[in-house]
């Protein structure tokens, strides 16, 4: 099968081609998916240039990557399945996650998948596993967000900011969504009853409090984050720009943690962790129309370290997504 491969570490447009590698078969517990749809997240460039340099020392491969394949989520029909499995079927449609996505095929335990609801599309679904999953834990878990509660979305714009909007809407909250010029009507369409232009409109002049806000990059002074929130209020951190070439921008997060603690309010940051459960979660919403992916644009294999450099320079909007059949 082909498949996007790496050998070494650096800018994606340079350690990034198309081979021609083995066809995964499936163990126990496993199933084997016919790729059609796998979207591109920012966790994908940090582990191809290995940027932070902490990422080598992470499990991922100190000299070299352990993973020849990047990609992590992924949508398509099961092509075949492994003893012991009971969930999906040849020819089931699922989403979800495994390792080594960017290929024509992807091997994964059958837990790490989910059935595509009716009418939504390879590319929506295949957008939503560790973005969505990253915005609803965010809320729901560290953010306690609760219907009625008033929530601020900054970085609404991206691939986690336009799953957070959703999320916060469906959980009863009213949202208010800081984006970019270019997506002030994409933050509207998807449910924001308020959106803001960050390049004219600063947190300080927010109509606030705000009850939440979550932050997909927390590079705001956290003074000014704490003046726009509510006395007990919940700060959610998802990474940020700022940080060294070492530990990127964990130093930066947790200094905004140590600080927040002398607030009232509360600071956190977190790293998803992909459930079962939070998948079907998803699979809801996106059943019933609560939720769906806005597509940047869409690539073949042959076009995905074009994509993966694309989205490391930080010029996507939302979801880039990568189609091995093109």
């Amino acid at each position: 099968m082909r498949a996007v491969v790496q050998h070494r570490y650096g800018p994606p447009d340079q350690v990034l081609s198309v081979a021609e590698v083995p066809t995964p078969t499936p163990g126990p517990g496993e199933v084997v998916v016919a790729v059609e749809a796998a979207s591109v997240n920012a966790a994908d460039w940090h582990l191809v240039a290995a940027d932070p340099v902490f990422v080598r020392l992470s499990g991922y491969g100190v000299f070299r990557p352990r993973r020849a394949v990047p990609g992590s989520d992924l949508a398509g029909v099961v092509a075949a399945v492994g003893p012991d499995t009971t969930r999906h079927a040849v020819g089931d449609r699922v989403f979800g996650w495994a390792r080594g996505t960017f290929a024509e095929y992807a091997v994964t335990a059958e837990a790490h998948l989910a059935t595509i609801p009716d009418g939504v599309p390879t590319a929506v679904a295949a957008s939503v596993p560790l973005a969505g999953t990253t915005a609803l834990q965010g809320l729901r878990d560290h953010g306690r967000t609760a219907p009625g509660d008033r929530v601020l979305v900054v970085g609404a714009g991206g691939g986690v900011g336009q799953f957070a909007v959703q999320v916060a809407v469906a959980l009863g909250a009213e949202v208010t969504a800081v984006v970019s010029t270019r997506n002030l009507a994409m933050a509207q369409g998807l449910g924001a009853a308020h959106v803001v232009d960050h390049t004219t409109t600063s947190l300080a002049d927010l109509d606030g409090p705000f009850d939440v806000v979550l932050a997909v990059n927390g590079n705001h002074r956290l003074a000014d984050v704490i003046g726009a929130m509510a006395p007990d209020g919940r700060y959610v951190i998802i990474g940020a720009d700022r940080g060294g070439r070492l530990f990127g921008p964990l130093a930066h997060m947790l200094r905004q943690m140590a600080r927040g603690r002398r607030a009232s309010q509360t600071v956190a940051q977190f790293t998803a962790g992909m459930t079962p459960d939070d998948l079907g979660v998803l699979a809801g919403f996106l059943g019933d129309g609560r939720l769906t992916a806005v597509v940047d644009h869409t690539v073949g294999l042959d076009g995905a370290p074009g994509a993966v450099a694309h989205l490391m320079a930080g010029h996507a909007r939302a979801k880039v997504v990568v189609e091995p059949g093109r």
